[in-house]
């Protein structure tokens, strides 16, 4: 009784910041999409490509995986196969999908704390990319609240 208490104010204060994440990551994405529309263009008409484009696309992508987990996770989008477990009985199916959760909890809390700490590694060395000179950690810590 407890554990569903929690779970429903959890879930009212997660799904509008899984909402808002979304949108985030969307518009992100079509950001990417422009973006490396634009620079075909001025590569094969112009002869002129964005300086950087690859990695400007490179520092989205992680944005748009990390803002979407939320919200597949809450709409339980994720990719299940119950060839096995379908044939268990109802108690046992619910148990094996508590397990399946703790476990994905456990390594989400693994992947935050990895992800904070590679961040701050980042920020003291003051590694930037190649081409554009851009500092790598924010786009880190940006990662790092997707999976938050």
């Amino acid at each position: 009784m407890i554990f569903a208490k929690i779970a429903f104010y959890v879930s009212k204060v997660a799904k509008p910041i899984a909402k808002l994440l979304n949108v985030l990551g969307g518009v992100v994405l079509v950001v990417m999409m422009f973006f490396t529309g634009v620079d075909v263009v001025a590569r094969y008409f112009f002869k002129s490509p964005i300086l950087g484009s690859f990695e400007i696309v490179s520092f989205m992508l992680p944005a748009v995986v990390a803002f979407g987990f939320s919200t597949c996770f809450l709409q339980e989008g994720h990719v299940r196969v119950d060839l096995l477990i379908s044939r268990f009985s109802d108690k046992i199916q619910t148990t094996l999908h508590a397990i399946s959760y703790l476990i994905v909890l456990v390594l989400f809390i693994v992947l935050t704390i990895a992800t904070f700490q590679r961040g701050l590694i980042l920020h003291g060395t003051g590694k930037t990319s190649e081409v554009l000179y851009w500092p790598y950690y924010p786009f880190v810590f940006v990662v790092f609240v997707g999976w938050v």
